[in-house]
């Protein structure tokens, strides 16, 4: 025991300053201790104990190091699988999140973006506890590790862009581009599908001029023959909305009818067509023809502001074209958003939130199509905004949604935009915000021909 002691318990240092190497941070036996025990006893050789052989001393330690190499190994793989055991609760994470703008999504995705970065910055740290004294690189342990983290990252990169948070598209930088010059066009309609010209979007733009008071300017009849509004009943629950005529293949009438989505929905569902009636051929709320909805094709990506929010409507008739009933011209596939001309808007002021309209008669306004204001709803291909900054006087308040706004090209209006919200902005503004009816020209043609595309794709035609 006397020779034993200082080697079972590492003091060997403080009894008798024997020559004793420091041992391994487990306790257990030395094979030299023979040596080290003759060494300070005046050279006597100690026999062994009964029964104890240092063969059998020396099998049990390369045991223990083969053990505790396998050990470390198995921790470093640990470590190394960790950012992608993270993987399935970052996902719940960006599910949870949701795409709102507020202080906890912030928050969580920030979280899940930094975290991974730390990481990366301090992989040889992370790994020093367990590098093996053998090779001491761990190149496959590291490896793995750091693409478990760019895959984190590439999810929290990800879900910062659908929360609008990354400048991805052209639209965000707007603010910093210079106004183009304003174009008047001379020549040139936008015809959806095989339409005679004559009875297309017909309208003289001295007719058309409105004055710039509160509401704009009462429409005289038949000036947009065009515009509709529509009744929705669903449950005891009942609003109205706006629309528009747009062409089919016939020359004679038209059964389409195209308007926001929104106003379609009741809660999360899109309503049924009986439920709908479009009212054509009228000036004044509460008159004109009646036509049943025959199939509804709508669009409604909710997930980024007014995205997608357009619906085409199959009447059960075709309504005949007349003084009080015509379609508007519609544009070419993906044509560019008419940034700074001034085009029109019109309706009743009729919002699926109001009880009543702000009108019973028809009115229109001409606004100038804004080419910055918008940028923050960040992506110009399904959205455009039009009317005044701060100190014009408001002449938008009777867009209905659904409704048209509509741009003078040649002798034929053209149908650009359909109201679909009003920016929240902190600063006073009379602007509002417009699908772009020209992203969605080849999903109606497929819409018709009973082909669907997902909205996702729609940027891709």
């Amino acid at each position: 025991l006397y020779y034993f002691l200082p080697i079972f318990f590492g003091m060997a240092s403080q009894s008798n300053n024997l020559n004793v190497p420091s041992l391994y941070q487990k306790c257990k036996l030395d094979s030299n201790y023979a040596k080290y025990a003759k060494e300070n006893r005046g050279g006597a050789q100690l026999a062994n104990p009964p029964g104890f052989t240092t063969a059998a001393l020396s099998v049990s330690d390369g045991g223990s190091r083969e053990t505790d190499k396998h050990l470390m190994a198995k921790r470093a793989w640990d470590i190394a699988f960790g950012p992608l055991k993270q993987v399935p609760m970052n996902l719940f994470i960006m599910y949870m999140a949701g795409n709102s703008i507020s202080i906890f999504p912030i928050m969580m995705v920030c979280m899940m973006l930094i975290r991974p970065v730390k990481a990366l910055l301090s992989v040889n740290a992370v790994f020093k506890s367990v590098e093996k004294s053998d090779d001491g690189h761990m190149l496959g342990e590291k490896f793995v590790f750091v693409l478990g983290n760019i895959i984190g990252i590439f999810f929290a990169l990800y879900k910062c862009s659908s929360m609008g948070l990354l400048p991805t598209h052209k639209s965000d930088w707007l603010a910093f581009a210079n106004m183009p010059e304003r174009m008047e066009y001379a020549v040139g309609v936008g015809i959806f599908f095989l339409l005679s010209t004559s009875e297309v979007g017909s309208l003289s733009e001295n007719d058309a001029a409105g004055n710039d008071t509160f509401g704009g300017s009462e429409t005289k009849a038949n000036l947009f023959p065009w515009q509709v509004y529509l009744t929705v009943k669903e449950g005891t629950a009942e609003w109205k909305c706006g629309g528009v005529l747009i062409p089919t293949k016939h020359t004679k009438g038209t059964n389409l009818v195209l308007t926001a989505s929104e106003c379609l929905l009741y809660f999360t569902a899109v309503v049924k067509p009986s439920s709908v009636k479009v009212f054509v051929g009228t000036n004044e709320l509460g008159s004109g023809n009646s036509v049943s909805v025959e199939k509804i094709m709508a669009l409604k990506n909710q997930e980024i502001m007014g995205f997608d929010n357009i619906a085409l409507l199959k009447l059960t008739q075709m309504v005949d074209y007349s003084d009080k009933v015509q379609a508007i011209c519609l544009p070419e596939q993906d044509k560019e958003t008419p940034y700074g001309k001034e085009c029109y808007v019109s309706g009743w002021g009729l919002r699926p939130h109001l009880k009543k309209p702000l009108t019973n008669k028809l009115h229109h306004a001409r606004i100038p199509v804004d080419y910055a204001y918008c940028a923050i709803y960040r992506d110009e291909y399904y959205v455009f905004c039009a009317g005044y900054d701060q100190g014009a006087k408001n002449i938008l308040m009777v867009e209905d949604l659904g409704g048209p706004l509509m741009c003078k090209e040649g002798e034929k209006f053209t149908l650009h935009g359909l109201f679909v919200f009003k920016p929240a902005k902190q600063k006073p503004s009379h602007y509002s915000a417009y699908t772009k009816v020209s992203s969605y020209i080849k999903w109606m043609r497929s819409a018709l021909s009973g082909e669907a595309y997902e909205a996702k794709n729609l940027s891709k035609m």
